[in-house]
Formats: C-alpha cells, structure tokens, sequence
C-alpha cells in the first residue's frame, strides 16, 4: 500500500536539499482507554473496572458511539488486528484492519494515518448482518493519537508541509480533526468537509452522508479553506483498502515554515472526535526542505 496520496507521487518533486539529507524520527501513538484515563497502550479486548462495558463482544451492555470527546464516558481504542478475548477465545481481524494504522516513508518525509472503519458506517450498509455481530469487527470507539518527529539542520532552511486526507460528510469542521505544530508554534489544521449539501445519490434508502470527501485544511489563524473538498470517483463508496486513490491535486494543502540551523521537532494530533461515520478517513502528510 502507498504511503501517501496517490496525487502527491504522481505530481510533486521534493525541492532539493543541498546537499544535505533531511531526515525526520517520528514517534508514533495510539491513544486507549476511557475519556479520563486515557493511554497510549492497548487496552484490548476494551474491558474496564465496570467489566465488560466497552467490549465489541458484549451484545447487552453495548457502547453508546454517540459519545463524544470530552464526556466521561466516551471511550477511545483501535481495533488493530484483533487477539485473544480474555475468555479463551480469539478474534482475528487482519482482513478487516491494519495491525498499525500509521505508515511512515524514506527517511520519515511522510507520514500517514489510516482511521479504521466504524460499526456505524457498516450498520448502515451492511444491512444483512446482524448489529450486535458488526460491533464484533468495526471500530466502535473514537480514533486518536498523536506523531512526534524530530529532526535537525546543519543550515537555515524552509520547511514544506503538504497535506491531504478524508474525513466524514456527516458535519463540517468539527470531526476528524487534525493540527500540525512546529517547535509548538501550529502551523496548519485540517477537519471534516460536510456535505455541502450534497448526498452523492450513494444511498437512496438512507442518508447518504455517511461516505467521506477531501478533509478541510487551514493555515494557521485563518478561517480561509486552501483546498477542495471534491474528492475523486464520487459516484462510488469509498474503499479502505485504497483511499488514497480518491484524493485529487486539488485537496493538497501546502504550508511552509522557515527555520534556523538546529535541532526541531513536529507534533500532529489527530482525532476522529466520536466513533461515527470515519470509514476510509486518513491524513496524509509530505515533507521537504529547500
């Protein structure tokens, strides 16, 4: 699988470096756990002091997806590859995700983060399973976490970030956030395009909003959109397995950061916010110097 959208191979030229070669250590994490107790480490099979509350198995005490950032209750967690239920048996979900969401290139100059498929997406499509089997497979929780690189310069340089992704058509500007921050100074921000009243005519028995566009990116302190929303292939569902292919050169964002000679380092944070309707999200970033 690619590495970062298929309009970042195709188009772009990393500007040269000098001489020099840049080379960017990324520290990656997955945030679990309950919305006051959360952590970096896996807490599969989702079981917390309540018992089985947030497990995928239970099918009486179910999770409540409405749940969003910020309520004591709302839960975080990835699917990854499934294991063993701490009942003797197991679950393998290698066909359904990755064992790690995250994919990083040469030299760390990209980097990329694959939201798994949500329960709710598959509820509404999948209308021959039952629910309480579906809740077995697809992520039910909010998707988080956060990548930390490092790098250093011999000499001044400019830093170029290009950005792209998907994110849900539910509602604009509030889910699938992402901020980007340079020696903790944000220097870009992306969030959910809504639908722009759109149904792309994808569901005709239901809503239709439950498919995702190209994710809205900002500078830093601007309310300005620098991209667009139009993905490609709309006249089709999003596919998982090769989402990058239904980004354009359109819904690239580019921003850039001029640094001194030294030591630096970048943090994305990313969040699906709550646990609907991310079925194929993703944010995929580009890094260059010049």
């Amino acid at each position: 699988m690619a590495i970062v959208p298929t309009a970042f191979i195709k188009k772009q030229i990393p500007p040269s470096s000098g001489g020099e070669e840049k080379i960017i250590t990324w520290n990656k994490n997955l945030y679990w756990g309950q919305e006051n107790n959360v952590q970096t480490t896996t807490t599969w099979p989702f079981k917390n002091e309540d018992g089985d509350l947030f497990s995928p198995i239970n099918g009486e005490n179910t999770y409540d997806t409405t749940r969003e950032a910020g309520n004591s209750l709302a839960y975080y967690g990835w699917y990854l590859n499934g294991g063993e239920l701490g009942n003797g048996d197991s679950i393998n979900l290698s066909t359904y995700h990755q064992a790690d969401p995250w994919y990083v290139g040469t030299n760390g100059l990209q980097l990329r983060l694959d939201f798994e498929a949500d329960w709710d997406t598959s509820d509404e499509r999948e209308l021959d399973t039952p629910s309480e089997v579906l809740r077995q497979y697809y992520n039910q929780f909010i998707q988080s976490g956060y990548a930390l690189g490092t790098f250093n310069l011999n000499s001044s340089s400019t830093l170029t970030v290009k950005v792209s992704g998907l994110g849900e058509m539910w509602q604009a500007n509030y889910y699938d956030l992402m901020d980007l921050s340079v020696n903790s100074t944000v220097l870009c921000s992306g969030a959910s395009p809504g639908n722009n009243g759109s149904y792309f005519g994808l569901d005709e028995e239901g809503d239709g909003r439950i498919d995702v566009r190209q994710v809205k990116l900002y500078a830093a302190g601007s309310n300005t959109v620098v991209n667009s929303q139009v993905r490609a292939s709309q006249a089709q569902w999003v596919n998982q397995d090769n989402r990058i292919n239904y980004t354009t050169i359109g819904g690239i964002g580019t921003f850039t950061q001029s640094l001194n000679a030294g030591s630096h380092n970048i943090k994305i944070n990313l969040s699906t916010v709550d646990s609907l309707y991310h079925s194929g999200a993703f944010y995929g970033f580009t890094f260059s110097f010049s």
